[in-house]
């Protein structure tokens, strides 16, 4: 059996709607196929199908259109049999944060079930028989109760066909340019779109009139209310593409239910809107419109007079595809939260917000700048910040705009959004001023970094804390004490003029500030003096005095972006969205944080749409580009350690900083595109310095370890055993062999570069090793020359003492016989051989010694001119070899390359 609570249950669940609309539900039940002429009918009416089922539907209604259509139902059914009970009963639409729509009703009605009747029976609650009875035609009469009800007691409902019911919707449409109808562009622009409206006003056949720029034509039912409001919307976007080749002029537009209202010139007066505040170029009309606009349109959020939410509200549309797929207007995915833009008062000078004064602006009770704030703003991801928007669109709805200055002290993301938007109207907040008056620079924004101590100067601090704190009559009595003394600065001017702007006497403001620029001697201080002024007229809505001022002051401080980015929400006030975001991207090539303030502004509401559409541009482009990064940034910590070892100081903060990386690309923000891509390419080039100056000591490094290597080889090389270096010419051939590659080697390629460092590592250590084996090769091979020496110089002094020590026994014998000395002859004679074998002892003994102190004092001198005539022959030889042949390339690194050792004992060639 068909159950109420069915169709209900299929509908999203609102904890805490964004509006509730009392109205008339209607729950259909039926048998077998139900003719589509009713849906017709219920849509025609203005009735919206809230959920449906075989056998059953359930459909809402604001008023007695519903009793209508079903006076037009019961004319149908005269002709037609239809089996179809239909129930009357209060109930409400409810309608969340991104315009879902959902159904609620008393639990009586929700436990409902009915079986289908073999006739058409509509039922009435008796609540709506005030509604009934006004209306020609339609009668209640007592109806028997029905099973699975509730009991209440319905009315059953009767209807005289030979009265036709009519649809009692309908609407006025109210079109105006935006400028001066004189300016000749507005005239081209506005005679363009006029042309295309009027095809448009023919084809539907409908009647129009034109005075004091607006165009005004009225339609009759709701089908022609979603053709119209579609082609004006299609219309626009096809003027506005470049390829139209059509003159474009910004157009604002508004329509109204009819509600017994007749077409004539004063409809634009009657309605309450202020034209003067309205998004150009699309449609404005109450949530109560949009709603029956179906499929196919979004509701868009513009500024409210209150935050407590109606479903008579403005709102604005744009078209979405049929399938409410992506906008054919692409759009930023993020909408300021709406309760915190609602007000009724004028934008408050220090913030902009319209739901408090500036005396009572919450930015009072912030102390200094924060512009980390745009930082963390740009490091959140979009849906957070949605779903932020709307916890704060609940808290104020709840707790009302005093909630602001609880949201300072969140400690989320709620907070960051709130001073997000405080922090853009720092320069023309009251804590900005002592900042002002201490600095020592010259222009905006870096003179405020240098600062005078707040003694150093003669500044008004008790004044200044008077006007912070909104105690005007204090304020004037200290002011009036001290402009005697401080009358020719501009300081206590330039504070007078925030006090007579929380007075709301503008022109007092004005002045104050006025003087107090002819008294500045700085471009800071004039710049910034222009630029309240400036503020003070834009408040007022004096656009043009308001632009023409940030130009001075721009031109005062041509660094400073804020003049620059005023003026763009100037001309997006003005209705000039296109123009106005012109400027704004501008500054936004130099500074990212200007999309994250524009997407927060509360002051950019009516160009909010244009705004959104023309940020999405930007934001593609950027994704692209931190996309394109993506497969490499996710690589980054290995490719670095393919560059690096793992105790490399750049390595730590290259890892560190790649880690930062891919946590930025998991958040879907444009500062955080932007910041993907550019410090992916500063990470890169980091990389590459590194690599460079890594090179360049590596050369450093090579060159020592061949110089070191060279001297090795030199004395390794004069070692007379060869045999025994075969461990000793392995080793020294391994680091000659890693020198040699890292001298042809490419260091900018990965794999190479990080095998160098290996290689380096391993031939140090490899040397330390050669080093320790080289002291015992020195011992033998200096041990080994000696003895040769030692020999040499010996059998030298042998063969000599030798020959006169047998010249000089013959020789005794031969002069002691020639003196008379025969007895010594004879004794020598008789014992020749003993005296020559003492003699040989003898020689040899005195051969040995000299031999020793000769060697020992010509070694060192020997030992050089060995290793200086060995180098010369080499060298020598080298030449020789060279001459034929081609010359080689340049190599890559700073070593020579060094020859393999083949155990050759130089030293001992030579005796």
């Amino acid at each position: 059996m068909p159950r109420l609570s069915q169709l209900v249950d299929q509908l999203p669940q609102m904890a805490h709607p964004r509006l509730a609309a009392p109205g008339i539900g209607v729950w259909l039940v039926w048998e077998g196929q139900l003719s589509t002429i009713v849906g017709q009918i219920f849509n025609d009416f203005g009735g919206f199908l809230q959920a449906e089922e075989d056998h059953q539907s359930l459909w809402f209604f604001f008023g007695d259109e519903s009793i209508k259509a079903l006076g037009r139902l019961s004319g149908f059914a005269r002709v037609n049999r239809l089996p179809l009970l239909i129930q009357l009963f209060p109930a409400s639409l409810l309608i969340g944060y991104k315009f879902e729509r959902s159904f609620t009703c008393a639990e009586e009605f929700l436990n409902q079930e009915a079986n289908p009747p073999q006739d058409l029976e509509m039922l009435v609650h008796p609540a709506f028989e005030a509604l009934v009875r006004p209306l020609p035609g339609m009668n209640l009469k007592p109806a028997p109760p029905v099973p699975g009800l509730s009991a209440t007691q319905y009315g059953q409902l009767t209807a005289d066909i030979a009265l036709a019911q009519d649809s009692p919707l309908g609407w006025y449409f109210m079109l105006r340019p935006l400028g001066d109808p004189l300016d000749k562009n507005s005239a081209e622009g506005w005679r363009s779109i006029f042309s295309e409206l009027q095809s448009l006003l023919e084809r539907i056949a409908a009647k129009y009139i034109s005075n004091e720029g607006y165009l005004i034509f009225g339609v009759d039912n709701v089908r022609s209310f979603r053709n119209v409001v579609r082609e004006l919307l299609t219309l626009e976007e096809n003027i506005r593409s470049a390829e139209s080749g059509r003159k474009y002029w910004p157009c604002v537009m508004a329509c109204t239910l009819k509600l017994g209202q007749h077409l004539n010139k004063d409809l634009p007066r009657r309605i309450n809107l202020d034209w003067a505040d309205i998004s150009p170029d699309y449609p404005h009309m109450s949530f109560r419109s949009a709603l029956y606009l179906g499929p196919g349109f979004r509701v868009n959020d513009v500024r409210r007079t209150s935050s407590t939410p109606s479903i008579d509200d403005w709102c604005s549309i744009s078209l979405v595809e049929e399938d409410g797929e992506p906008d054919i207007q692409d759009e930023v995915p993020f909408k300021p939260p709406a309760n915190l833009l609602a007000g009724s008062l004028a934008p408050c000078f220090y913030c902009g917000l319209a739901s408090h004064e500036p005396m009572d602006c919450p930015s009072k009770t912030l102390q200094e700048a924060d512009p980390g704030v745009w930082d963390r703003l740009g490091l959140i991801d979009m849906a957070k910040l949605e779903e932020a928007g709307m916890g704060i669109n609940q808290l104020i709805a709840s707790e009302g705009p005093g909630a602001l200055r609880g949201l300072l002290d969140a400690q989320d993301e709620r907070e960051t959004i709130v001073r997000g938007i405080f922090e853009i109207g720092y320069f023309n907040q009251l804590r900005c001023v002592d900042r002002i008056w201490r600095s020592t620079g010259k222009e905006l924004p870096g003179g405020l970094d240098t600062l005078n101590a707040p003694t150093d100067g003669v500044y008004l601090w008790d004044a200044l804390n008077l006007a912070k704190t909104g105690d005007h009559e204090n304020f004037e009595q200290e002011i009036t004490a001290n402009l005697a003394a401080y009358g020719r600065g501009f300081q206590p001017r330039s504070v007078q003029g925030f006090v007579a702007m929380e007075q709301a006497d503008w022109s007092r403001a004005g002045y104050f500030w006025q003087e107090a620029g002819r008294s500045a001697y700085t471009p800071l201080q004039r710049g910034w003096l222009y630029f309240l002024e400036a503020r003070g007229f834009e408040v007022q809505g004096d656009y043009f005095a308001a632009a023409g001022l940030y130009r001075q002051a721009r031109s005062e401080c041509p660094r400073w972006l804020e003049p620059g980015y005023r003026l763009g929400v100037c001309l997006v006030k003005q209705g000039f969205t296109d123009r106005g975001m012109n400027e704004i991207a501008d500054l936004l090539r130099l500074e990212p944080n200007i999309f994250n303030r524009v997407l927060i502004d509360p002051e950019l509401e009516r160009g909010r749409i244009h705004i959104l559409s023309a940020l999405k541009t930007p934001w593609s482009e950027a994704k692209a580009a931190r996309d394109e990064k993506l497969d490499a940034v996710k690589c980054l910590p290995d490719y670095l350690k393919s560059w690096f070892r793992e105790d490399h100081p750049f390595l730590q903060e290259g890892i560190r900083h790649a880690e930062e990386l891919g946590g930025m690309c998991a958040i879907s923000n444009y500062v955080c595109f932007i910041c993907v891509v550019r410090q992916y390419e500063a990470l890169q080039l980091d990389l590459r310095k590194a690599v460079e100056q890594a090179t360049k000591a590596l050369g450093k490094t090579l060159d020592s370890l061949h110089e070191e290597l060279k001297a090795i080889h030199h004395e390794a090389a004069w070692f007379p055993f060869g045999k025994l270096l075969r461990e000793f010419n392995k080793d020294y051939n391994s680091c000659a062999a890693k020198l040699n590659w890292m001298r042809t080697a490419s260091m900018q390629v990965a794999a190479n570069f990080r095998k160098s460092q290996d290689y380096v590592e391993e031939i140090e250590s490899t040397i330390t090793l050669l080093k320790a084996r080289l002291v015992t090769l020195r011992i033998v091979r200096d041990s080994t020359l000696f003895v040769l020496l030692l020999g040499k110089s010996f059998m030298w002094l042998e063969l000599v003492g030798m020959v006169l020590s047998l010249i000089a026994v013959p020789g005794i014998i031969f002069l002691s016989q020639k003196f008379g000395q025969a007895w010594i002859g004879d004794m020598l004679s008789s014992q020749k051989w003993q005296v020559q074998k003492g003699l040989i002892i003898i020689v040899s003994i005195v051969a040995m010694g000299l031999a020793s102190v000769k060697t020992a004092l010509t070694f060192e001198k020997k030992r050089a001119e060995l290793f200086k005539e060995g180098e010369a022959r080499e060298a020598k030889a080298a030449g020789g070899k060279g001459k034929g042949a081609a010359k080689s390339a340049p190599a890559k690194g700073s070593s020579k390359a060094l020859p393999p050792s083949k155990g050759e004992a130089k030293g001992g060639k030579k005796k």
